[in-house]
Order: structure tokens, then C-alpha cells, then sequence
């Protein structure tokens, strides 16, 4: 059965972020209170020295708070997972998750979870005696049902609830999860690879094409960044032995001088003149699609040479 894309959490991922970053599209509430991301899915310990591992954690220095969000698409929460998350303090994302002094004066862990479970996950809340805020989204947007922030302009907003059209959602920030199909993946490199060879780049070397296919790069945490830079390079060779063969080739030999694995573009049809550029963009898209297409299909090492 092939993975849900979006998933739950890619929609929460991308919403906070965009929510940060003034997105027209979404609430600028985050972004009014001076919030940005500091990272994405970091593992560091609590006052306890047990492991904690937000979905996303972001601070505002203007009201010197901390967020560290968990999402949970099916609603079941987890007692020892909350427990550890009430045990980290402002010391513990000071010294060991590494958000800057000015954000560190309190904090709050948000919990999301679908309206359907909203009961049910406050009830589970009061029994356990955790005092966390309780977010609920809903088809049209996400409020907060229980509980409280630290920062009352944040509490009263995100009680009246943002209204949100999860269908016009930027989900361009971080494209990617472990949920992710790898027709995804596929997508998105190839549209990036048509980019270049309309631009005439000659190389596309993974180290430069990771951060333009994940805008977020910047805070996603180490492990995170290794799997995505796994999965994109599998996603380019799988290409270049299949649909783009005649216009993709690794590189080893350079790799060393740029950094990490490449691969030479050796055809730039898209260079040409305007007369010829809207049908060679036609066939490079039809590329595109074969190759989504057989992705969907799970043929990814089917060798067509």
C-alpha cells in the first residue's frame, strides 16, 4: 500500500514553517511574535539525560519562548514520551538543543492531533496530569482545545482558531519524511534537473542540489540531512540508468574536487532556440512523468540499458 503524501506530519511541518517565515498563504501569527525554526527533528536529552526528539522546535526571542511541537496523526499518545518531555527544562534546549539565550526564558511543548481525537487526547491528558497545550486540526484549520502557551497573544490567537486551506498549503520547505513515496523524490529532482538543463548548468552535485530541493535545509538535524541526501542520490542514479541515461552520468572521478557525489549533465536540449525549447520541453517532462510512473510502480533497479 503506498504511503499517504502529504502526510499529517509534512502538513504540520510546512504549516509551522511557512507560519514562521510570513507565508502569504498561512496565519502570520508565528511570524508577528518574532518565531523562526531552529530545528527539525533533533534528538537531545532532557534534564534526565532521557531523549527527546520534537518534530520541530522554534523560539522567539522577542518573547524569549520556546516550542517544541509533537504531532501525532493518529491521536495515540504516548505516557513515557510525555514524561520525558516534561522533564526537559529552558537549561536543556539552552545547552543541549542549542536554542540561542534569548529564547530559552520559557517554553512549551504543543501537542496536534486530528479533531477526532481531540476528546479522547484530552481526557488521556487530564488522567496523566500533563498540562500541555492541545492543538486540534481540523479540515479548515487548527486551534488550541486545552491547556495554555506561555505567551498570552499566542494563547488567545491559537484559541480562536487560524482558519486554513490545507489544500493551497506550502509544502515545499521540507518535501520529504519518512512517509515519503519515492515517486516524490523522483518529482522533484527531475523537475530540478530540467531547471538546470534550461540554465545550462553543467553538473548537478548533490551537495548544492539538497538545499534547493529542501528550502528548510538549514535546521534539519544531522541524521534527517543523511537520509535525504541517501535517498536524492539513489533518486538521480536510479535516473540517470533509466529515463535521463542520455543525459545523466555519474561522475566519480570529480567527486572529491566538488564535495560529494555528481553527475554530468551531457545534453542541455533546452538551451536551444525558442522555436524548439516548448516541444523539448514537452518530451523532457514526458521523461519526467515515465519515470514517476515507473517509481509508482516500485520498478526502481529494473536496469532498461
Amino acid at each position: 500500500m503506498e504511503s499517504q503524501y502529504p502526510s499529517f506530519n509534512l502538513q504540520m511541518l510546512n504549516l509551522i514553517i511557512a507560519m514562521c517565515r510570513g507565508n502569504p498563504d498561512v496565519p502570520s501569527l508565528l511570524a508577528d511574535l518574532g518565531y523562526t525554526e531552529c530545528w527539525i527533528e533533533l534528538q537531545f536529552a532532557n534534564s534526565e539525560s532521557e531523549g527527546v526528539r520534537p518534530e520541530i522546535i522554534i523560539y522567539s526571542e522577542d518573547n524569549g519562548h520556546t516550542i517544541l511541537w509533537e504531532w501525532k496523526s493518529g491521536g495515540s499518545l504516548d505516557q513515557d514520551q510525555l514524561r520525558r518531555y516534561a522533564a526537559v527544562t529552558t537549561e536543556d534546549i539552552r545547552e543541549r538543543a542549542y536554542v540561542p539565550p534569548g529564547g530559552c526564558e520559557s517554553l512549551d511543548v504543543a501537542l496536534v492531533v486530528p479533531d477526532s481525537k481531540t476528546i479522547d487526547c484530552t481526557r488521556i491528558l487530564q488522567e496523566w496530569g500533563f498540562t500541555f497545550p492541545l492543538i486540534e486540526k481540523a479540515k479548515d484549520g487548527v486551534s488550541l482545545v486545552v491547556n495554555e502557551f506561555c505567551v498570552d497573544e499566542l494563547d488567545a490567537a491559537m484559541a480562536a482558531k487560524l482558519i486554513i486551506d490545507f489544500g493551497q498549503l506550502p509544502l515545499h520547505y521540507v518535501p520529504f519524511d519518512s512517509e515519503t513515496p519515492l515517486w516524490v523524490y523522483a518529482c522533484r529532482v527531475g523537475q530540478k534537473l530540467i531547471e538546470y538543463m534550461h540554465k545550462g548548468v553543467p553538473r548537478v552535485i548533490l551537495h548544492d542540489l539538497v538545499s534547493e530541493v529542501v528550502p528548510a535545509w538549514s535546521v534539519v538535524s544531522p541524521k534527517q540531512r543523511g537520509e535525504y541526501r541517501n535517498k536524492l542520490r539513489d533518486t538521480l542514479d536510479d535516473m540517470a540508468r533509466h529515463e535521463f541515461r542520455v543525459f545523466l552520468r555519474r561522475n566519480r572521478a570529480i567527486a572529491a574536487r566538488t564535495g560529494g557525489p555528481t553527475w554530468d549533465i551531457l545534453q542541455h536540449p533546452l538551451a536551444k532556440g525558442t522555436d524548439k525549447r516548448t516541444r523539448v520541453f514537452k518530451t523532457m517532462q514526458k521523461k519526467l512523468d515515465e519515470c514517476i510512473g515507473r517509481v509508482r510502480m516500485g520498478q526502481t533497479s529494473m536496469d532498461l540499458d
